[in-house]
């Protein structure tokens, strides 16, 4: 099929242009229908028919209208300057419907060419297709029909704000266009037309730049379709969304991993604190035992408790094992059956008798050793 008003046919999406006259010479009413239908019964979904038309042949247009009406899939209606006279009617039709910023509808009552004489079957037919607009208006717009009878009968203009308010469209495509300098000096509907389709060819050709641009970014050949942008596009969301979903699984394996590790160095600081005790515990019995055996005095228990710890328990009892025990109270007779003490410590015989002491010294100078360290828990200097 030779296909006239069908552009960029990818997959399930497809534009149309309404870029001329309708009818006469301009767009056949059949023909576009048929288009439409081919679009239908080839998968595609989802249209945009791109409108920058004055109008034309009211019965061309309502038959556009009517395969536009009968569309199984989704049409957006887009205008793209002008909308004047049937174009604006066939603009309603769309499931959502756009128009650019500086663009301009116009509605005006319907005519024949020979309006000045018509006869009055004519005139009826023409009073019908007035009718069958108004209804068009006033089921796909928010203005009465009042209203409509009197906007058709003056002739009007209405911008995209206006036109977003009364309902004739659902949402304004912004371009950064001023409307007063896009149709500057121009005083003629041809004139607006041309001069909006020189606009809308120099934003499809910054907007084909912008395309090439995302294709290059995204490894895709020059001739990839819409659908192979989409694509590509949505397998990176799926990677980022994976990578995200994999980065907070390691998160939590982290928190948790710490949450191990910091238990574990509870235990840890809990099992020192105990093999702690347990070593003082087994310090303090072997200098009780020493002490219980004569080895040692009971005033120095602490400090032979720190020094066992200090060089460890087996070292500390070796030591003990050397020593031979010695009363930490002095009860023998040292020469000649005299009684040189009656059970005075080391350190008492210090305070009361030195001379004694100093005899033991020179008489005998281990046994004095001996007593020193049961004393002071330390080896006399030799």
């Amino acid at each position: 099929m030779d296909l006239k008003y069908i552009k960029n046919m990818n997959g399930s999406t497809a534009s149309m242009f309404l870029f001329s006259e309708i009818g006469g010479y301009g767009i056949d009413g059949q023909m576009f229908a048929n288009e439409l239908k081919y679009l239908s019964e080839n998968n595609v979904t989802d249209v945009t028919i791109h409108i920058n038309s004055g109008g034309g042949s009211v019965i061309d247009g309502l038959s556009i209208m009517r395969s536009i009406q009968m569309f199984a899939g989704n049409i957006t209606t887009q205008i793209e300057g002008v909308a004047a006279s049937i174009a604006g009617v066939i603009a309603l039709g769309g499931k959502k419907r756009t128009m650019v910023d500086f663009g301009r509808i116009m509605i005006h009552d319907p005519s024949f060419t020979n309006g000045d004489h018509m006869d009055e079957k004519q005139k009826n037919a023409l009073n019908s297709i007035r009718e069958m607009l108004i209804d068009i208006f006033d089921k796909n717009t928010n203005i009465d029909r009042a209203e409509i009878d009197t906007i058709m009968s003056t002739e009007t203009w209405f911008d995209s704000i206006t036109a977003l308010s009364r309902g004739m469209i659902d949402e304004i495509i912004s371009t950064d266009r001023n409307a007063e300098n896009v149709f500057d000096g121009q005083t003629t509907i041809a004139g607006m037309v041309n001069r909006a389709n020189s606009i809308h060819q120099q934003l499809s050709s910054k907007s084909k730049i912008n395309m090439e641009m995302v294709k290059n970014h995204l490894s895709l050949d020059a001739k990839s379709t819409d659908d192979a942008i989409v694509n590509a596009i949505k397998e990176i969301e799926n990677r980022a969304n994976n990578a995200e979903t994999e980065n907070g699984q390691l998160k939590n394996s982290i928190v948790e991993q710490k949450t191990e590790i910091d238990a574990k160095v509870v235990e840890i600081e809990n099992a020192n604190t105990e093999i702690e005790g347990l070593k003082k515990t087994v310090a303090t019995n072997v200098v009780q035992n020493a002490i219980d055996s004569g080895k040692f005095a009971a005033e120095k228990k602490a400090d032979l408790i720190d020094q066992a710890l200090e060089m460890g328990v087996v070292n500390f009892n070796k030591m003990v094992e050397a020593i031979k025990s010695v009363p930490a109270k002095i009860t023998d007779q040292l020469k000649g059956g005299e009684i040189l003490t009656n059970e005075k410590s080391f350190r008492e015989l210090e305070k009361t008798n030195p001379t004694l002491l100093n005899k033991i010294k020179n008489t005998d100078p281990e046994t004095y050793g001996k007593m020193y360290f049961a004393e002071y828990g330390v080896e006399l200097a030799k």
